[in-house]
């Protein structure tokens, strides 16, 4: 499952919410009004209008707020009045209220080229995009030199993700009025968009040479330094915008994507809930706080923060598919599943929506269905070209899995054509790519040894579920008790030992159960885990060294929980299991390290210990680490179709010198 989080929007639109001036100038002295209702001299319509204007020019909001309220409840009608009225209602967040008096002020004044530019912003934030740029372009209309509202046409048209024209009219905005910082910024925002990087920077910098007191382009500063990689930069710019505005959310929001990418997660967590505490409805905060509380290993927490931004936003489709990679770590793949392709009906395009749901697919062992969305995969420039190649090895595997060899051969050579493009580099985790670059090496160094040729009528299959090393004999026939068997592949990616021991429910334990639900045609099955648990970067030693335990104890305990495990799923459908071990380590260079060496006799361990496990359970064992290890504890290379993983051409010596049946004797 790919890394989800990813950060808020983060754009500024303009504040182009125009006020009427007072009709006299601000520095004339004038005495306020007083408004006495219950005196038959009452003040004139210019008098009341006049003195609401100066208080609202002088932040007197209260004071405005009645003076426009009396002058309307008086039955006077002006679209000044109106019109800063729904200014002030729109400040207040009463978006409602503020549509209506912005469109009394149309109403009266029709030609009112800022009246139609604010409708536009109102309505735009009640969500009504496709009405919102309807009344900006009439605002351009009236007004076609109107440098606003072509910026504020910009942001609704990235909205409405037309990102082309929106750039058009960003710039038009810039052409009629090169010194207006907002419309620097929000071009910024559309070039980040575009994934015009460099630009999107140049814009953004231009906003705040401008307006250096301009919070909002800072925090998009640090957005766009973000996505260019320089995150002690990206930490700055967005710490700068605070102490310009500080209860300014998605500059809080934002500081706590760059925390959480630079593994500061509790100052993460604390930024996000700044912004949460600042914006309660904040939908895009609710879903990152869900990331960092997933990465913190939170993930009831992290469920409930995302499903609360759904319930602010139901058409957000980040936080569907965020939701997906949370339900998927909780071991609840098929609810993982609708949340992806409910993040994906709301956005065709999301290429990392895409990548996770064919995922999720695999893991359910839903081959066709994700052959099948292979197909609907949109081919636009916006689909990212990392996650096509992700989506091209899922195709490769599936197929394999299929026994489909053709279509197999067919899409390791497309993988190798995206590699080859330099695609591997567009995939934005390390441990996307490296899992990508491992698992094409296997497929295209394991298939020119399988035997593709299955006529035999005969033949019954056997399934054998495992991590990678369950592919190694993919559909390939072997002789057992004299009857001839033909070997599926069911795939668990990523699957340790240690999952299946964890007492938590977890994807792989999920995708175990839901897999063999469609493999109860035989009563006997193969089992491969393990190996991961046993690499010199991962795993059992990692864990020991840095717990100062012993390796023995810690292989002892994490075999007893995962043969517990399996024996408790796998028995009531299968009477006869076969634990496959765990190949002898192959050396990877000249010299070994302290590493290499206690690996070396890890494995060794392990391999005993497991075997003694297996036997004591009724089970059969096949003693892969005898096969492959030499008088040193090393990999012998003589069975192996890469350095980690069997040939298919072992199997039968397998099964011939290496059987060890239950309660057979230990050696």
């Amino acid at each position: 499952m790919n890394d989800s989080g990813q950060k808020g929007e983060g754009k500024q639109k303009v504040n182009e919410i125009k006020t009427f001036p007072v009709p006299f100038p601000l520095g004339e002295k004038q005495a306020n009004l007083t408004i006495k209702t219950n005196t038959p001299a009452k003040p004139s319509k210019e008098q009341i209008i006049n003195q609401a204007f100066k208080f609202h020019s002088q932040g007197n909001i209260s004071e405005a707020v009645k003076l426009y309220q009396y002058f309307i409840n008086q039955g006077f009608k002006d679209h000044r009045a109106f019109s800063n009225y729904g200014v002030i209602f729109k400040n207040l967040g009463k978006l409602q209220e503020a549509e209506l008096s912005t469109r009394k002020a149309i109403e009266l004044n029709p030609n009112l080229a800022e009246a139609h530019s604010n409708l536009g912003n109102i309505l735009s934030d009640l969500g009504n995009l496709k009405d919102a740029e309807l009344s900006t372009r009439k605002a351009i209309e009236l007004n076609p030199d109107y440098a606003e509202a072509h910026s504020n046409l910009g942001n609704i048209l990235r909205d409405l993700g037309n990102l082309k024209d929106a750039e058009l009219s960003t710039r038009k905005a810039i052409e009629l009025n090169p010194n207006l910082a907002e419309a620097h910024s929000n071009l910024g925002n559309i070039l980040s968009d575009l994934g015009k990087l460099q630009d999107a920077e140049l814009s953004t910098r231009k906003a705040i040479e401008l307006n250096p007191d301009y919070a909002e382009a800072h925090s998009n500063l640090g957005n766009i330094l973000r996505d260019l990689g320089n995150l002690k930069d990206a930490e700055l710019s967005t710490r700068k915008a605070i102490e310009l505005n500080p209860n300014l959310a998605e500059a809080h929001s934002n500081l706590g994507n760059i925390l959480s990418d630079l593994g500061k997660l509790q100052d993460a967590e604390l930024s996000t809930r700044k912004a949460i505490e600042l914006n309660p409805d904040y939908a895009e905060a609710h879903s990152n706080l869900g990331n960092i509380l997933r990465d913190l290993g939170s993930l009831q927490e992290a469920e409930l923060s995302t499903r609360k931004a759904i319930k602010l936003n139901p058409d957000y489709a980040m936080a569907h598919n965020n939701l997906g990679t949370i339900l998927n770590d909780l071991g609840n793949l098929k609810d993982a599943e609708l949340s992806t392709r409910k993040a994906i009906e709301l956005n065709p395009d999301y290429a990392e929506a895409h990548s996770n749901l064919g995922t999720i697919l695999n893991d359910l062992g839903k081959l066709e269905a994700l052959i099948l969305l292979s197909k609907s995969i949109p081919e636009t420039n916006s689909f990212n070209q990392g996650y096509n190649l992700i989506t091209t090895l899922e195709i490769t595997i599936a197929n394999l899995l299929r026994g489909d060899f053709s279509a197999t051969y067919l899409n390791i050579n497309k993988t190798n054509e995206l590699i080859n493009q330099g695609l591997l580099d567009m995939i934005k985790k390390k441990e996307n790519r490296k899992n990508t670059l491992n698992y094409s090496r296997l497929i295209a160094s394991l298939y020119p040894l399988l035997k593709k040729e299955h006529n035999n009528p005969n033949s019954s299959k056997i399934p054998h579920i495992g991590e990678s090393h369950c592919l190694s004999f993919a559909h390939q026939t072997l002789s057992i008790s004299s009857q001839l068997k033909q070997i599926q592949p069911v795939l668990i990616k990523g699957g340790k030992a240690w999952h299946f021991a964890n007492n938590n429910n977890n994807q792989w334990k999920d995708s175990l159960t839901q897999q063999i639900k469609n493999h109860n045609y035989s009563d006997e099955i193969f089992i491969s885990f393990g190996e991961i648990d046993c690499r010199k970067d991962e795993g059992i030693l990692n864990y020991a060294i840095k717990n100062d335990k012993d390796i023995s104890e810690v292989c002892k305990k994490t075999i007893k929980g995962y043969m517990g495990y399996m024996e408790q799923v796998l028995s009531p459908t299968y009477s006869k299991k076969y634990y496959f071990g765990i190949p002898a380590p192959t050396r990877k260079q000249e010299l070994l390290d302290d590493l290499d060496l206690k690996r070396i006799e890890m494995i060794k361990i392990y391999n005993s210990l497991l075997k003694q496990e297996v036997l004591g359970r009724g089970s059969y064992f096949l003693d892969v680490y005898k096969l492959t290890s030499n008088e040193n504890g090393e990999n012998n290379n003589f069975h192996m179709c890469d350095k980690v993983h069997l040939s298919p051409k072992c199997l039968s010596i397998l099964f011939k010198n290496h059987l060890y049946e239950p309660n057979s004797v230990i050696q």
